[in-house]
This record gives structure tokens, C-alpha cells and sequence, in this order.
């Protein structure tokens, strides 16, 4: 088993990682500031593995970062590296427990604060290859009509390649891909970051545990099978027709730890 325990751009998928970055309020700003460049605010608070507790009856929501400005917005960062059933329904769950705590108590709805709910994406979530994708309520009948919510839920798609974002968010997202980054301060501070996060005990135990798990897995020759696996989908998508672009897109998406690298190796060699 390896001892190398030095930290990749990728490292921040993990929720350790993600978590023990975001919850430095000056990562938060440089990350939230990112995806919203023409918005002036300032964190305030940043809260890893927030417990939102509802009544006894109702389903208990813990988020990886709950973060919020001077502005009373609310800011909800998840990081999502697997494919999981019920994306939307849950994302939809984690907005409507903000928006419940968006209004206080002797003030009207005209006071009712933004919220912002952030899945981050390692696959594409709507196969669109869009880097960033806003989803707002709207008038189904109606293109003119125009319904003022103050909720938003924003996926990011770290394989994205359509779409305008700032340089900032997309050193991000190259980051999450273990691709170059540039030399800006944002980015720079999340791998200092990252970088201390790595030297800890506690990072240094994970990152031996997760090792060992590939080790013994690769060792079990579940690697091997599941090659296998991928080569038939690959097969069955060729003959399909499909693009090795499309192909790769899919397959990242039941299996999200697997290079593209990898990938577009397999699809070469499979007839």
C-alpha cells in the first residue's frame, strides 16, 4: 500500500475535504463570488454538516455546507460525486427547508431572503454538457409572465464545456478534474487549503483507508470485473451509434471514479 499522502486537485470531491474547505468563510466568499460575480455581499457564516431538525413527523436534512451572507441570503453547497437516485426531489427537499428559514417571525413576505441551493457535479446531470445549469420556478403557460421566486437551485457540471462562467469557477471545476488551473488568488487559496487540510492526522488516516480500499479491491480483481462491465456498455452504446463523447458522459455517471483517461483507452480497444 502506498504512503503517498500528498493531496490531488480531485481530493476536494471528498466530503472531508470539500467540507473542511468551505467552511473557511474566505473560501466560501471566493468560491459563492465565483458563481455570482456581479452579486455584492459577504459571508458571514459557513457551516459544515448542518443539522436542520424539522417537527418529529418530518425527514431531517443534514447539508454539507449551509453557508449565509450579510444580506440574510442562504447558501446551500453539496458536493456530488456519485450519481443518486431522486436528484431533483432531493435538491428540491434541501431548497424548501431553506425557504422556510428565509422569513422570521413578524415580518412580511416582501422580506422573504434568497436561497440558493448548489449541487456539484463530477458527471453531467441533464446531458446537455452545460458547465452550469440555474433552475427557477416559472409560468408553465406563459413565456412572457413572470413569477418573482426567491429560491434557485444551480448544478454544476465539472465536465462541462458550453457555457460562460467566470475563470474563477472554472478553476474550480478543472480543479475537481485534476486538470491546470490558473495562477488566480481563489483558486490558489482553496489548495493552500487544501493543502494544510493534507497534512493533518485525521486527512492522513482517511486517505491510508481509502488507498487500502483500492489496493484490496484491486487485488479482489474487482477492478478487473468491472472493466469488464464497462467494455460490454461500451459495445452495446457503439452499436447504438452513440458518440465516444456521449459514451464517456454516460458511463461517468455509474461510474464516476473511473478516469476519462481510462475510458477513452477502453472504447478504443473495444470492437
Amino acid at each position: 500500500m502506498t504512503e503517498n499522502h500528498m493531496v490531488k486537485g480531485s481530493d476536494i470531491m471528498d466530503d472531508y475535504m470539500f467540507q473542511n474547505v468551505m467552511e473557511n468563510k474566505d473560501n466560501c466568499q471566493a468560491f459563492l463570488d465565483s458563481l455570482f460575480p456581479d452579486k455584492k455581499f459577504k459571508v458571514i457564516d459557513a457551516y459544515p454538516q448542518k443539522r436542520i431538525w424539522p417537527l418529529d413527523i418530518e425527514k431531517p436534512t443534514i447539508m454539507d455546507i449551509l453557508a449565509k451572507d450579510d444580506k440574510g441570503v442562504q447558501y446551500n453547497l453539496e458536493m456530488q460525486v456519485k450519481s443518486q437516485p431522486f436528484r431533483d426531489e432531493r435538491a428540491e427537499f434541501y431548497s424548501s427547508r431553506l425557504v422556510q428559514k428565509a422569513l422570521y417571525k413578524g415580518e412580511n413576505y416582501d422580506e422573504l431572503r434568497r436561497t440558493y441551493v448548489i449541487f456539484i457535479f463530477a458527471s453531467d446531470p441533464f446531458d446537455e454538457n452545460l458547465r452550469r445549469y440555474t433552475i427557477k420556478n416559472s409560468v408553465v403557460e406563459s413565456k412572457r409572465a413572470h413569477f418573482n421566486g426567491k429560491s434557485a437551485i444551480i448544478y454544476l457540471n465539472s465536465q462541462g464545456t458550453k457555457g460562460k462562467i467566470t475563470t474563477d469557477l472554472q478553476d474550480f471545476l478543472n480543479l475537481m478534474e485534476d486538470k491546470p488551473v490558473s495562477n488566480g488568488k481563489a483558486i490558489r487559496q482553496i489548495q493552500e487549503t487544501m493543502e494544510n487540510v493534507g497534512k493533518t492526522k485525521d486527512w492522513r488516516q482517511r486517505s491510508m483507508s481509502i488507498q487500502y480500499k483500492i489496493d484490496a479491491a484491486e487485488e479482489a480483481g474487482i477492478k478487473k470485473g468491472i472493466k469488464q462491465g464497462i467494455k460490454k456498455s461500451i459495445r452495446m452504446f457503439k452499436r447504438m451509434g452513440a458518440s465516444n463523447e456521449n459514451i464517456i458522459s454516460a458511463i461517468k455517471m455509474e461510474y464516476p471514479d473511473v478516469s476519462e483517461a481510462e475510458l477513452k483507452e477502453w472504447i478504443s480497444e473495444t470492437k
